[in-house]
């Protein structure tokens, strides 16, 4: 079957028809690149062709492809060929953006469509575009044509190490849904001036947007979820002028749900870690006890 023929049940009989495409134009020669061992096919212009003679060279059932069309006016057509099982899945990365207007009404349509895709789940990335997701795509970044290349390397966490941004999956999304006590969570991507910012989380319930997390809020969540560790914290005085910046190298999470006379409290333990990394002002010895010995209560 994957040299041309086609295999037809019919009741109990079986038939097996070739149906592979005869090329009936001669195929060119490599003439730039010639090659010692091996054929001397050399690819055309004519995508189709193309694709008849690796076929006919690559007998893989996991060879696949994804379709694209490039250029304003011209449209050509582009496939990037791959075998799924060899290919790293870091460079299929994905990221899927639904609109402000979309989170706000249900999204469980949507992901139980995505929930039938299992060869995208583990590499496609989810996320919320504001004001809307069109405007995330249309907008043109200083030094790129296109924003695909600062948002893959946003989430994918190549970039700057940021307190943040949480990356969520499309599995982790579908799973969450699902999940009994546990909310799924989507970033936010905010445009403004052609420039991205994500800093901003989503909070779900029952598929629909209930909670939104500014910029302060998500660090923080970020910390008590054990998803980031390296972030700074700033220390006020009394009258809430700036003491000193303390920049955290640990953050270690932990908590224990406690109920009684159908109350239910959580007793939430962070323990941090780190160094006093500026001071706007001098630092009392007393008042350094002081701090470490709060730090240590829950």
């Amino acid at each position: 079957m994957l040299k041309g023929s086609v295999l037809i049940f019919l009741n109990n009989l079986h038939f097996i028809l070739d149906v592979k495409k005869i090329l009936n134009k001669a195929i060119p020669d490599t003439t730039i690149e010639t090659t010692i061992q091996g054929p001397q096919t050399g690819l055309s212009e004519d995508l189709e062709t193309n694709m008849n003679i690796i076929r006919h060279r690559y007998h893989q059932s996991s060879l696949a492809f994804d379709d694209y069309r490039v250029g304003k006016k011209s449209q050509m057509g582009l496939k990037i060929l791959f075998d799924s099982r060899e290919v790293d899945k870091e460079v299929l990365q994905e990221l899927y953006i639904f609109g402000s207007s979309l989170v706000n009404e249900d999204l469980s349509n949507i992901v139980d469509w995505f929930s039938k895709r299992r060869d995208i789940q583990e590499i496609a990335w989810t996320a919320i575009g504001s004001p809307s997701a069109k405007k995330i795509i249309e907008a043109k970044p200083m030094g790129e044509r296109l924003p695909s290349n600062s948002l893959f390397l946003t989430f994918g966490n190549e970039g700057k190490e940021t307190p943040y941004i949480s990356s969520v999956y499309l599995y982790k999304l579908i799973r969450l849904r699902n999940e009994r006590g546990i909310d799924p969570i989507l970033p936010i991507i905010d445009v403004e001036d052609q420039n991205f910012s994500t800093n901003r989380l989503a909070v779900f319930s029952d598929a629909k947007q209930v909670l939104l997390l500014e910029g302060e809020q998500t660090k923080y969540f970020n910390m008590i979820t054990n998803n980031t560790s390296k972030t700074e914290i700033k220390v006020e005085k009394e009258n809430q002028a700036p003491y000193f910046v303390f920049s955290t190298d640990q953050v270690r999470t932990t908590y224990e749900i406690q109920s009684e006379n159908k109350t239910t409290n959580i007793d939430l333990n962070i323990e941090i870690s780190g160094v006093v990394e500026e001071s706007f002002d001098v630092l009392d010895d007393q008042k350094k006890m002081d701090y470490e010995k709060k730090s240590k209560k829950k």
